[in-house]
């Protein structure tokens, strides 16, 4: 499969600001807000949850030191919750193991938070379209597959939760998308020297519709099984 890349537009992105320091948020954050669609800012850990589940956010920066703020435990939520957004950490610790820290919670990069504004736009830039260096395969209401992080995502970017069965059932549908997929070749291929029933097998079909969509999976009676051919996009 060919992979495609395309330059996504920064008036056409959302950003969520995680701050409560107006200075960085006025010299910082202010000069740029307007080359974006929409810009959202709080400093608080459950309010940024709740735009990040309803919105659908491009890239996140977050201030390290928010007083109210637990750093470790914010970060642990996004990565989590939202390991497809990438995420800029504005901090001026940048000690080895703050950096470590940093990048294991899935920080794209990590920068000063006197940066020039400018400088940040290109950061912003970067870190959106590098994140975005894998194909995508999109199905029905914006659900769609990264094919790098090898994970399910709703369209807002938050992670659908699958058992390692489910999530090898549907890889193998994926791989062979468009063909209908017997259940000799889905035993050997998901279950492995397992024991494995039609009934097993419809069990995680059914959470799998539940999961992800109704209409990902087709029953193809006493053949087998076929995805919902979805499309692919950067």
């Amino acid at each position: 499969m060919k992979q495609v890349r395309i330059l996504k537009a920064l008036n056409e992105s959302n950003l969520l600001f995680i701050s409560s320091n107006s200075q960085i948020i006025s010299s910082v954050l202010n000069p740029i807000a307007n080359c974006f669609y929409q810009v959202f800012i709080t400093d608080e850990t459950s309010k940024a949850f709740e735009i990040l589940k309803n919105h659908k956010i491009d890239i996140v920066i977050l201030d390290a030191k928010i007083p109210q703020i637990n750093f470790r435990s914010c970060c642990f939520g996004l990565d989590k919750k939202f390991s497809n957004i990438p995420k800029i950490i504005l901090s001026d610790e940048i000690d080895d193991d703050f950096l470590t820290d940093a990048l294991n919670f899935g920080a794209f990069i990590v920068l000063q938070p006197n940066i020039d504004p400018q400088n940040l736009k290109l950061a912003i830039n970067f870190s959106m379209n590098n994140s975005k260096c894998c194909s995508k395969l999109v199905f029905a209401d914006g659900i769609y597959y990264d094919e790098k992080k090898e994970q399910f995502f709703t369209k807002e970017n938050a992670v659908i939760e699958l058992t390692r069965l489910e999530l090898s059932f549907m890889q193998l549908m994926i791989e062979k998308r468009g063909e209908i997929v017997d259940y000799p070749t889905i035993k050997e291929a998901v279950w492995k020297d397992k024991k494995m029933s039609v009934y097993t097998m419809r069990n995680i079909i059914s959470k799998l519709r539940i999961k992800i969509h109704p209409d990902i999976v087709t029953n193809h009676s006493n053949k087998g099984y076929s995805l919902d051919i979805p499309k692919i996009c950067s």
